[in-house]
């Protein structure tokens, strides 16, 4: 609750901006309070926490929006479906309502979502701009083409970089801090001189 307030209440350019992160702490918030509900039921202040969370996104979100410069204008509604759309679900998830489901592709959705999420604002938004202004491509061609090849590359990356590299960080996380150290061998003391 105090992270989410702070994401509103401190003001853009301060110092204590760069930590708060007002535009994605809603999101950052909801994630937790979502893991919340998952674990120990909904609650009256988890779910008003939720739709705080909820709020704060739809107005940052639009703010993100209205500001962004991809080099076309870019519809509100949209963005604000999108973002409504993804806390359905989640918390749909958390309520129990996919605890039956087993199906392979939803695991291999979960795997890329990260490699997604670090990668999308930055070659997501370059490939888009470059498409925009060297083909000329329509909005929404230019963001659906952008998902399929970000999603091709978050495979890729989860693929031949978190997969192969999973058990050595797994293995460095059990020894634990201590075991990781080099440590040196206990000093011997010195041998006691024989001579008088």
């Amino acid at each position: 609750m105090v992270w989410l307030t702070a994401s509103v209440l401190v003001p853009p350019g301060v110092p204590l901006a760069e930590l708060v992160m007002p535009q994605f702490a809603p999101c950052f918030v909801a994630g937790m309070t979502i893991h919340l509900i998952r674990r120990s039921g909904p609650s009256v202040p988890l779910w008003a926490l939720l739709a705080g969370s909820w709020l704060v996104s739809l107005f940052r979100v639009r703010e993100r929006v209205l500001f962004a410069n991809p080099g076309f204008p870019v519809p509100v509604r949209p963005a604000l479906l999108i973002i409504t759309l993804a806390y359905g679900v989640l918390l749909a998830v958390a309520l129990g309502a996919t605890d039956r489901w087993n199906w392979r592709p939803l695991a291999v959705a979960g795997a890329v979502s990260y490699p997604f999420y670090l990668l999308h604002p930055r070659v997501g938004f370059t490939m888009m701009r470059y498409a925009h202004e060297r083909v000329g491509l329509p909005a929404p061609v230019l963001l659906v083409a952008a998902v399929a090849a970000l999603l091709a590359l978050a495979w890729l990356v989860h693929r031949l970089v978190e997969r192969p590299l999973t058990p050595a960080l797994r293995r460095l996380i059990a020894a634990g801090p201590r075991d990781a150290v080099v440590r040196r061998p206990p000093r011997q003391p010195a041998p006691r001189s024989t001579s008088r």
